[in-house]
């Protein structure tokens, strides 16, 4: 933004300039125009790839077109600038030639060639305006057209040489990289090299076919507009992605963004990278609890690392991910879009943390899992002995009280003795008042309805025996329901209703049982005073150990219960068989 807004600054300033010095004269112009051609193209390319040296090349490029266009202003500061980087945006167009699509230059080869460009734009071009004698010569002193006249030929053998050399090193890239790029990269290379061979001509183009010089420069004006532009489009296109930081990857690959975990990581590399074929080919399938979401997920990508066709290919480029001195991952790229190795083995690293942290994550699942399963297990396990205390209280000592209670009435009607049979009929009374107190700690443990006829019509006799209204609707059927399930249920709805007699100060209740697929659902509202909080609900009462029994069995307990509004307990538990 900075950069953007001192370029607008330095092109509003030139136009100033040259509106003062010759406004009618269009052909100045050309050159704020020119540069702002470049400054737009490099600050979209920058945007799309920050780390990317292309933008700032076509940047630096703007800012040269600048500089040259101060030499056609009438300050003499100014003109000294303009002629001296007068040539500087040919060499830059060599530059971004060779350092195209990275922004980086690769190779000696490379180096010394963007080096000759600079030199013969700037050092060879100096005898033109050093010593050119007065009144355009910046130093005193007659000129000197001979020097100049030597190093006009330097520079045309030297920059002959240069571009004959930038050719030759795109040719050998153009056959190096894959057929998709050089699709996007040839055009390119041919347009940029045909441009730089002949502008330096075109002042004999213009001579020998006796051309209109304004018509032959309006066309290199084009050509050279054209250049930042056939730039930005080759980087805007497809095989040439936007990029982000790696820190941006850690954040990705940390965050809980939706989408399974591994394809997702494999595309945040992608992104970050700007490389779209880039491939992660993971050594271990993460573990995963049976049944779980992720199963078929882990599968598809245990699949995928065994695939042949994921082999990387000769002219791929390879970083291991490495975990604890052990290979996890390898991920396969393009080093003609990512040509520096070491932001693939800061990712690597990145990846490698994330590796981990989904392998901590998977083991806390499985032992999760494991846990729940357990305390299902405790559950079923401590139902079914409920449920056999109960059949032994019912068919052993509750009916051998209920013989002994026959025996001590027969006993009080045989004897004569008032005294013996006042302590018969006692006996007889105690042993009722006992066989009570089992009766009602069998209830208390199983109710007989709920084995017999299961839940809902259980239920249904909490209701009746309710001291306010209560109005129970079915839907569905409890048929087939697990018996830890139907237990806590049960309970539930007991202890909701107990709450609601003790403290609601309600007239009614309303009891809602809901079987749909393997989920079971039960309500309890009443329209009393509300109010209630979980902590003070769960406090001192048996509803605490329901809802964890409920935690244990997969389910949700939830409460409402606003100001004068009624209280509404909820609970929905999975019930599949």
């Amino acid at each position: 933004m900075v950069l953007g807004l001192t370029i607008g600054i330095l092109v509003m300033s030139q136009v100033c300039v040259l509106v003062a010095a010759d406004g009618e004269n269009w052909i100045p112009f050309t050159l704020p125009a020119l540069a702002s051609v470049y400054a737009g193209a490099g600050l979209v390319a920058w945007h799309r790839r920050p780390r990317n040296g292309m933008g700032l090349l076509l940047v630096m490029g703007a800012l040269a077109n600048i500089l040259v266009g101060f030499g056609n202003s009438e300050i003499r500061p100014l003109q000294v600038v303009g002629a001296v980087f007068s040539t500087v945006p040919l060499a830059l167009i060599i530059h971004l030639l060779l350092a195209f699509p990275s922004g980086r230059l690769h190779g000696a080869a490379s180096r010394v060639i963007v080096l000759g460009a600079y030199v013969n734009s700037v050092f060879l071009q100096a005898p033109s305006y050093l010593l050119a004698g007065p009144p355009d010569g910046l130093l005193d002193g007659p000129g000197r057209p001979d020097v100049i006249a030597a190093a006009r030929l330097a520079q045309r053998l030297l920059g002959l040489v240069v571009e004959i050399a930038a050719a030759v090193i795109l040719s050998q890239r153009l056959l190096a990289i894959t057929p998709r790029q050089r699709r996007v990269f040839a055009p390119l290379a041919l347009y940029g090299v045909v441009t730089v061979f002949t502008i330096p001509l075109s002042r004999y183009i213009v001579d020998a076919l006796a051309l209109d010089p304004v018509t032959v420069f309006l066309v290199q004006l084009v050509a050279l507009a054209g250049i930042p532009v056939a730039f930005a489009v080759c980087v805007l296109r497809g095989g040439f992605e936007p990029t982000y930081e790696v820190d941006d990857l850690a954040l990705w690959l940390g965050s809980d963004a939706p989408g399974s975990g591994r394809p997702r990581m494999a595309r945040a590399l992608a992104a970050t990278l700007g490389d779209p074929t880039l491939r992660v080919t993971f050594d271990e399938a993460p573990l995963s609890a049976p049944g779980s979401a992720n199963e078929s997920a882990n599968e598809s990508d245990a699949e995928s690392a065994a695939d042949p066709a994921a082999e990387p290919a000769p002219e791929d480029g390879v970083v291991q991910v490495d975990l604890d001195g052990r290979r996890v991952a390898q991920i396969t790229y393009d080093p003609a879009l990512i040509t520096d190795r070491r932001q693939v083995d800061a990712a690597a690293r990145v990846l490698a943390i994330a590796l981990d942290r989904e392998r901590l994550t998977d083991e806390l699942q499985v032992r999760g899992d494991e846990l729940r399963q357990s305390r299902v297990r405790l559950l079923e396990a401590q139902d079914r002995e409920r449920r056999r205390i109960v059949r032994d209280l019912h068919d052993g000592l509750q009916s051998q009280l209920v013989l002994l209670s026959w025996r001590a009435a027969r006993l009080a009607k045989s004897v004569l003795d008032g005294e013996a049979a006042v302590e018969a009929r006692g006996l007889h009374d105690d042993l009722d008042q006992v066989s009570g107190e089992v009766r009602r700690l069998i209830h208390g443990l199983m109710p007989a309805l709920l084995t017999e006829q299961g839940l809902f019509a259980a239920v249904e006799d909490l209701s009746e025996a309710l001291p306010v209204r209560g109005r129970v609707v079915r839907r569905g059927s409890d048929q087939g329901l697990p018996g830890a399930v139907e237990t806590t249920l049960y309970f539930v709805v007991a202890e909701s209703l107990t709450n609601v007699v003790k403290h609601a100060q309600a007239q009614s209740v309303d009891i809602m049982l809901e079987r749909h697929d393997d989920r079971v659902k039960i309500s309890v509202a009443d329209d009393g005073v509300g109010g209630a909080t979980p902590d003070v609900v769960t406090r001192g009462t048996g509803l605490r150990g329901l809802i964890d029994r409920v935690d244990a069995l997969g389910g949700t307990l939830s409460l409402a219960s606003p100001e004068r509004g009624g209280t509404k307990v909820l609970v929905e538990i999975p019930c599949a068989p």
